[in-house]
């Protein structure tokens, strides 16, 4: 069979060839010994080129996009695996057509990212940045009034998209002495400390809003101008889910005008942020490069996911964190890990 070779996306190392996740230096992919880890470089390319996926089998992403032109050529490669939950970067029916099994890692973000959602809103909650930000400009302690925090008690959390993530946030809120609100029009949950509500119950009534939705046709631009001019005056909205979800500019608009309280986003439209964007001046926000979630807990347990289904797919087997089953099966395609190895 020869040589099972795993590409690395660069982004995941720094210019002396370390991984930029300390706790990935010494064991980043727990695979046979007779797997070769090769460093895929990028160059800051938007969409993965084509050239850059020869003589790879299986490729880990972090950054950039995966279309149909990044497999052109190519009938090797058997595997996309995305570092993280979020998919919408990797175009899924491109790769069932060419039989390539795209993966993700759901297991290390589920409680990174809900303690993050979490973390943002108690720092909301209680203006700790605010206080932070007057402390560093050497204001007297005179004025520390001016930052009463709203809190959570008897307050209002909403939470948009009830997947893993979602639920696990619901878990954590239900010990905060808040009420907790949520809406999704497909995950069940069965909770006792949970309130299904629609949408615009749920942003009008909600004290702190927290998005974390997966980014599809359905939800993009779904936080519109409406829904944020519906808001209260005091609220907050957190966004640790995708920055598309939400329109940017009716956020900033609101922000500006102090229509609403403040947000706290770790995502955004443009990723890298552009550094003319008038969230970087408003001081009624708080921003995290897409990184608030990552914790030595996320590197490790993501990085045993996708060697797990990267282990799957050289045994013959559909890795158990396939996410374009149903493409494959509407195409017809065979996968190609399923011709390569016989099962």
């Amino acid at each position: 069979m020869g040589t099972f070779v795993v590409g690395v996306a660069s982004d995941f190392y720094d210019e002396h060839g370390l991984n930029k996740l300390r706790e990935l230096q010494t064991d980043f992919l727990d695979l046979p010994l007779d797997t070769e880890v090769v460093n895929v470089s990028m160059e800051s390319a938007s969409v993965v080129p084509a050239e850059a996926l020869r003589g790879i089998d299986a490729y880990v992403m972090l950054g950039s996009r995966f279309d149909e032109s990044s497999l052109a050529g190519n009938d090797r490669l058997l595997a996309v695996c995305r570092w993280g939950v979020g998919y919408d970067t990797v175009d899924l029916e491109d790769c069932a057509h060419a039989g390539v099994v795209v993966t993700n890692a759901p297991e290390g973000v589920k409680k990174a990212m809900a303690q993050t959602a979490i973390a943002f809103v108690l720092a909301l909650a209680h203006r700790i940045y605010d206080q932070d930000r007057a402390m560093r400009r050497g204001e007297s302690w005179t004025t520390k009034h001016q930052f009463i925090g709203s809190g959570l008690v008897g307050k209002t959390l909403g939470v948009v998209g009830l997947g893993n993530i979602g639920q696990e946030i619901v878990r954590i809120a239900s010990a905060l002495d808040c009420r907790v609100v949520g809406y999704d029009p497909y995950a069940t949950l069965d909770s006792s400390t949970l309130i299904r509500v629609d949408l615009a119950q749920l942003m009008r009534e909600s004290d702190y809003v927290v998005i974390q939705c997966a980014l599809t046709d359905e939800t993009r631009g779904m936080i519109n101008a409406e829904l944020i001019d519906s808001m209260k005056p005091s609220a907050y909205l957190v966004n640790t889910a995708r920055g598309p979800i939400v329109d940017e500019a009716a956020l900033i608009d609101a922000l500006e005008n102090k229509r609403i309280a403040g947000a706290a986003l770790d995502v955004f439209a443009q990723e890298p942020i552009a550094p003319d964007n008038p969230l970087l001046q408003l001081e009624n926000v708080v921003l995290t490069p897409h990184a608030a979630g990552w914790t030595d807990y996320f590197a490790r347990t993501t990085a045993q996911s996708v060697s797990t289904s990267i282990r799957a797919l050289m045994a013959g087997e559909m890795p158990v964190n396939t996410v374009n089953r149903r493409q494959l099966d509407e195409a017809g395609v065979q996968p190609r890990f399923r011709v390569r190895f016989g099962n």
